[in-house]
Formats: structure tokens, C-alpha cells, sequence
């Protein structure tokens, strides 16, 4: 990749960050006049609010956004396969993802660094709890994977390197999980500048040396899912692999404890107690088995070979 790529790569990741930023800073600045309507009608606990109000503001940004960045359409945001095959894509994508994640939960409960709560396991419990984790991987998976692997990634890697694509969206999705707000003190009142102070408490995480091992798992899962797009040409497998995670985390969490005293807990992560040291270590095993896969089918993608199905 030449000077003029790497610019322009650098360019487009830097347009993503301050939208980021923008999108964060417009909501602290609408937070009170929403504060002030909502409060009305509903109880919402302030920070939640401002959380709900960011996302809402993304959402209209990014549309504008993509636009601008000639990114709204269905190829660049990864959803180029035709409907079947890509919902096809997508069931794959979840076995595969709740494979996957199978494995830190037994290796560390093999360890014992998490144990079985056998109260939870129940035949009703389970089923509604993995019926509920899996609306919301899917939910979660759509929803990330458009905006990481789909717009993000297509604005890198159209004017940069594919390694730099990976890198860069994956560096925005890691850090993106330990952006969140903190309880409001009640005894404070709320007034037209109180969302700058309350947006402030969601970088607390980022000055604490213990979430690296967890950003470091969520560097290699991003890095994994950019992967699979750049090996598919599509999104399909890698929203599927996400929402077999999310489902398997949640149900995992709910029917396994942390075990407190354990000289294993430090592969467990801080971020969720499962996403750590141990998830890292199997993701880069499942990377090194991807990488050549996926950086022959980008190539052979930028002479006319078909992408995957």
C-alpha cells in the first residue's frame, strides 16, 4: 500500500473516531431539554439516558454519514449476498459462534475459574434464558457487525490495506466497550450542562491498567470477525458468529459462577468475567487458521472470483 492509500485509510478512521466523539458530545448536549421531556412521561435513570440518547443520535448521524462517505449501499456495508444464501451465511455463522465460545467456558471450568450453579439448570430456565440471549445476539450481531465490519471496515479498506482495515476497525470496536456511563449522585442537580460531567464518567475504565486483558480479546474478536468478511465478502458468517457469542456469554454467565478464590481467574477477563487472557489466546489460534484463507479470497475478490456464499 503506497503513501496515498495509507493517508486516506488513516483519513477514513479518523472521520469514524470524531464521529464517534461528535455523536457523544451532541448527546450531552441534548441531554437536559430530553431530560426534561422524558422525566415527564417515564423514570429513566439519567445516565441510561444519555446512553439510549447517543445511540439514537448515531444512528440519524451515521445514515448522513454513509451518504457523505458514498458508503449507503449494500455492497460497502457487507449485505451483498442474496437473501437466502446470506441468512444461510448467518445460521452457519451462529454454530460456529456458539462452538467457539464453548470452548473458554469448559476450559475454564475445567480450571476452575467459573463453576456450574446447578440451581440454574433447569430445563425451563436454560431454554428461556438461551431463547432470550439469542434474540439479543442477533440484535446485538446486526447491529455491530453493520457499523464495525460493514461501514468502518468498507471506508478502510477501499482506500487502504486489509490488514490495516482490520486493525483500525477493530481498535474502535474494542474501545467502544468500555465507553459507559456512570449512575448519576441524586444529591446533584441536573441542569443544561450536566450531560459533559455525566459523559465524562464513561471513559473511567480507560484509566485503569486492568481492562487490557479483555480490550486485548475484544481486539482479537473484532480482528476474527474482519476476517470472516474479508474471506466471505459479506457480513452474513460474521453477524452469525457474533450472536452465537453474545448468546453463549449470556447463557454461560447464567448458568456459571466466577470462582472467586480461583488461581485461574486472571484468564477470565475483567470486562464480563469470560472475556480475557484464555479468549484471546483461543481467538489468535482461530485467527492464524484464518488469515491466509482471507487474504487469498481479498485478493482473488479484486480480480472477479466470486465472494463465498
Amino acid at each position: 500500500m503506497n503513501r496515498l492509500g495509507i493517508f486516506y485509510a488513516m483519513r477514513a478512521f479518523l472521520i469514524f473516531t470524531l464521529f464517534i466523539v461528535a455523536c457523544l458530545l451532541a448527546a450531552a448536549a441534548l441531554f437536559y431539554p430530553a431530560w426534561l421531556g422524558v422525566s415527564a412521561v417515564a423514570e429513566i435513570p439519567p445516565h441510561k439516558l444519555l446512553t439510549r440518547l447517543a445511540k439514537v443520535v448515531a444512528a440519524i448521524g451515521l445514515v448522513l454519514l454513509l451518504r457523505r462517505m458514498q458508503l449507503l449501499n449494500r455492497r460497502s456495508l457487507g449485505y451483498g449476498l442474496e437473501k437466502s444464501r446470506f441468512l444461510a451465511a448467518v445460521a452457519r455463522g451462529w454454530a460456529a459462534g456458539t462452538a467457539i465460545m464453548l470452548v473458554p467456558f469448559a476450559v475454564l471450568i475445567l480450571l476452575g475459574a467459573r463453576e456450574l450453579d446447578t440451581s440454574t439448570l433447569t430445563l425451563t430456565l436454560v431454554s428461556a434464558t438461551a431463547a432470550k440471549a439469542l434474540l439479543a445476539g442477533l440484535a446485538v450481531g446486526f447491529v455491530e457487525e453493520t457499523f464495525f465490519r460493514g461501514a468502518i471496515y468498507a471506508g478502510i479498506r477501499r482506500d487502504g490495506g486489509l490488514w490495516t482495515a482490520i486493525i483500525l476497525s477493530s481498535v474502535i470496536y474494542a474501545a467502544l466497550h468500555f465507553i459507559r456511563t456512570q449512575p448519576f449522585d441524586p444529591s446533584e442537580p441536573l441542569g443544561w450542562t450536566s450531560g459533559f460531567p455525566l459523559l465524562v464518567t464513561a471513559f473511567h475504565k480507560f484509566g485503569s491498567p486492568a481492562i487490557w486483558d479483555s480490550f486485548v480479546a475484544l481486539m482479537a474478536a473484532g480482528a476474527f470477525l474482519a476476517l470472516l468478511r474479508a474471506w466471505t465478502g459479506n457480513i452474513a458468517l460474521a453477524i452469525g458468529v457474533h450472536a452465537g457469542w453474545v448468546m453463549m456469554i449470556k447463557l454461560g454467565k447464567r448458568v456459571t459462577d466466577p470462582v472467586p478464590d480461583s488461581g485461574y481467574g486472571f484468564l477470565s477477563g475483567t470486562y464480563d468475567q469470560v472475556i480475557g487472557w484464555l479468549a484471546a489466546a483461543w481467538l489468535a489460534v482461530l485467527i492464524t487458521w484464518l488469515a491466509r484463507r482471507a487474504m487469498a479470497a481479498d485478493a482473488a475478490r479484486k480480480t472477479g472470483v466470486p465472494s463465498r456464499g
